[in-house]
């Protein structure tokens, strides 16, 4: 993984916080196409439908309905999408200010993927093969304005389940920083889990990419569910648009 040394400190930094308010559990082991995660609770189980586990009950992240969509096939094409962005800017540089425009706009497209924290030794390690969430991701980013805008859409979890919804981000640019954040609905088959997702990172050198850190928090019902994880977009010559 790229930039190591800041991204070690941004994860401890990430998960102090996140456990602080959230608790904390064991890390998950194996693949993550083994049985759902149990949220920032206590106990495990497997849900109502004997699929995604857990079983829902206090301070447990509610199990995902048996109306959930299934897309496995998706969530591999994600997979090996990021695989493919990450091994291309593999040791890409942040940009040189000197290397930044002075106006215009550049349009970013990728994928980022999301690791649930679940105690002080969770790292993006994994993300790459086994994301815990995984979606779709664009930036604009407006060099005239120093602003940036974005969005995530086509959610995915480890188990191949597709949820409906985006996030829509907002934020800044200064000096080849791009930092922007958002809320949105997902919905899982008839669940409705709200996301707060943030985003810091640089652009990469000659504009080729964006490297973005990210946190994010899940809210179904009472229970919140931390996240850390890491986007890689690509500069998107083609310009496509930014789904808002």
């Amino acid at each position: 993984m790229r930039n190591l040394r800041k991204t070690r400190s941004f994860i401890a930094i990430t998960c102090a916080l996140a456990l602080a308010g959230c608790g904390g559990g064991d890390l998950v082991a194996g693949s993550s196409l083994a049985a759902g995660s149990s949220g920032t609770g206590a106990g495990t189980g497997t849900g109502s439908d004997g699929v995604f586990g857990p079983g829902t009950g206090a301070g447990m992240k509610p199990a995902k309905p048996a109306n959930t969509k299934m897309d496995d096939a998706g969530l591999y094409q994600l997979q090996t999408q990021y695989l493919a962005l990450n091994h291309h800017l593999q040791g890409k540089r942040p940009i040189f200010a000197a290397e930044l425009p002075l106006y215009g706009m550049a349009t970013y497209n990728g994928i980022a993927a999301f690791k649930e924290i679940k105690n002080a030794s969770t790292t993006i390690n994994g993300t790459t093969r086994n994301p815990d969430l995984v979606a779709n991701m664009a930036m604009k980013v407006d060099f005239t304005r120093d602003k940036a805008s974005g969005a995530l859409w086509n959610f995915h979890d480890g188990n191949g389940a597709l949820a409906d919804g985006s996030v829509q981000l907002k934020g800044a640019h200064k000096t080849g920083e791009v930092t922007a954040s958002g809320t949105g609905d997902l919905y899982w088959g008839s669940l409705r889990e709200q996301i707060t997702v943030n985003v810091d990172g640089p652009i990469l050198e000659k504009g080729d990419g964006i490297e973005g850190y990210m946190t994010a928090t899940t809210t179904t019902g009472s229970v919140k569910t931390p996240y850390v994880g890491l986007a890689i977009l690509h500069y998107d010559s083609a310009d496509h648009k930014v789904p808002y």
